[in-house]
C-alpha cells in the first residue's frame, strides 16, 4: 500500500487502535496522528512517550476497556476533535527536521562539555 493510500485510510477512520502488549517505538501511532486520526493506545511500553497527550489511553488491554474506549471516541465529537488536533501537533514534533535539530543539540552539548 502506498503512503498516500495509507494516510487516506487513517484520515477517514473513526480511530486507530493497536492494543498490543509490546511496541518498540510506535510508528503506526505516529502515522495515524500525522494523518489526523484519533488514537486509542495502550498505556505501556514506549507508547505514552511517543503519543504524549494525543491519545485516549487503555490502562488494561481488555475487550471491555477497548469497547468502552471505541464507544467514547465514536460518540464524543469534542474528544475526537481534540485528539485529532493534539495528534497533528504531536506528530510534527517527530519530523526529520525536528529530529535533526534535537540530534545537533546533543552533539553541541557533548562538544561544549
Amino acid at each position: 500500500m502506498s503512503d498516500h493510500a495509507l494516510a487516506a485510510l487513517y484520515r477517514h477512520a473513526l480511530a486507530f487502535c493497536s492494543p498490543s502488549h509490546y511496541e518498540g517505538f510506535g510508528l503506526s501511532f505516529l502515522e495515524a496522528m500525522a494523518s489526523g486520526c484519533p488514537v486509542i493506545a495502550p498505556h505501556h511500553s514506549s507508547i505514552p512517550e511517543v503519543v504524549g497527550d494525543a491519545a485516549l489511553f487503555l490502562r488494561d488491554i481488555t475487550v471491555e476497556e477497548l469497547r468502552a474506549a471505541l464507544r467514547t471516541v465514536a460518540t464524543d465529537d469534542a474528544l475526537r476533535a481534540r485528539l485529532r488536533a493534539a495528534g497533528l501537533r504531536r506528530a510534527r514534533q517527530f519530523s526529520w527536521m525536528e529530529t535533526a535539530k534535537a540530534t545537533l543539540q546533543v552533539y553541541r552539548e557533548v562538544v561544549d562539555g
